[in-house]
């Protein structure tokens, strides 16, 4: 077991503890699953507050933009603005926008989201959603090629352990990926009042697995965009973009303070990418005649993976 596993679907979600003995304001799912998929709703919030509705507004920070573990070379940080609307019923909706915090300094993409959480018991709750995300033409995101995703989780609440099961389908404009987060968590209350404030850690680990479809395109995209204008076209096909494989662990260890209207996180996370993809590179011009690859491209390649650390932080008001 521990073999098929190095962790995220880490990730969002990917979700997380929602039961008040556990954490006041459990946030650690939503953390995981936006790194993956959303990059908004926090569904753990939504299940604690479906008593009434209320609006929340969130700015946060991310220092880089992993996902399965895989990242551009260039360090990609996001300064996300976002507003999410959740009604009573468990029916929520949220919208973003990510601004490329670094020299580019641009909007690299717009996320639009609906959903619905359910809390079938003290044990057991879950939530299914969609997302249309909207990528900047230029963004070098592992995911920018992304046009529409659909997920869906389910987690079982325990006195020491949470347990998360996500799934998801997420639509490229040519691939379409199949993805799966396993995710176990536990939240620790470190606070004396817990009906007025709550200060809480929440160390998680999840394994990502699933298909690698839009990291192919990600990768074609990649290639040609830092190559001189003239020269032909790279077509880079994986030779297992198809196989439903672990390609993450993630650690992470979410840190939060909550009061009734407003909070505050930090999150440090550490991810195990696994699974090596090799590629098999080919090159065409315009007319679509395949021609010699340039001497500067090996026929097949296999990525070189390094584990990667980064943070997000940020805060929120709700009413």
């Amino acid at each position: 077991m521990v073999k098929h596993y190095h962790i995220k679907l880490i990730l969002l979600f990917l979700v997380v503890s929602l039961n008040k003995v556990y954490c006041q304001e459990d946030t650690s799912l939503y953390k995981l699953f936006t790194k993956g998929f959303l990059d908004s709703i926090n569904i753990d919030d939504l299940l604690k507050h479906k008593s009434k509705s209320y609006i929340r507004f969130q700015t946060s920070y991310l220092s880089n933009a992993v996902y399965q573990g895989r990242k551009d070379i260039n360090t990609t940080p996001y300064l996300t603005p976002t507003i999410e609307y959740n009604h009573k019923s468990g029916l929520f909706a949220s919208a973003s926008l990510s601004y490329l915090a670094n020299d580019s300094s641009r909007i690299d993409s717009r996320n639009l989201c609906i959903g619905y959480s359910f809390d079938t018991s003290h044990h057991l709750g879950g939530s299914v959603f969609i997302s249309k995300p909207f990528y900047n033409d230029q963004s070098t995101n592992i995911k920018s090629d992304i046009k529409f995703s659909t997920s869906g989780n389910l987690t079982y609440y325990t006195s020491f352990i949470n347990i998360t099961t996500t799934g998801s389908l997420c639509f490229g404009e040519s691939k379409t990926d199949l993805g799966a987060i396993f995710t176990l968590n536990h939240c620790f209350d470190l606070s004396s009042d817990t009906v007025h404030h709550s200060f809480s850690l929440d160390p998680t680990v999840a394994i990502y697995m699933g298909t690698s479809g839009i990291y192919q395109t990600y990768k074609t995209k990649r290639e040609n965009y830092r190559r001189p204008f003239g020269i032909p076209d790279i077509t880079i096909t994986s030779t297992s973009s198809n196989k439903f494989q672990v390609m993450s662990y993630e650690f992470c260890l979410p840190i939060s303070y909550d009061r009734a209207k407003w909070g505050v996180f930090l999150t440090p996370y550490y991810v195990v990418a696994t699974n090596p993809i090799t590629t098999r590179n080919k090159a065409f011009k315009q007319n679509g005649l395949e021609v010699p690859l340039p001497s500067d491209i090996p026929v097949y390649e296999t990525e070189k993976l390094s584990n990667s650390f980064f943070v997000e932080l940020g805060c929120y008001y709700k009413f």
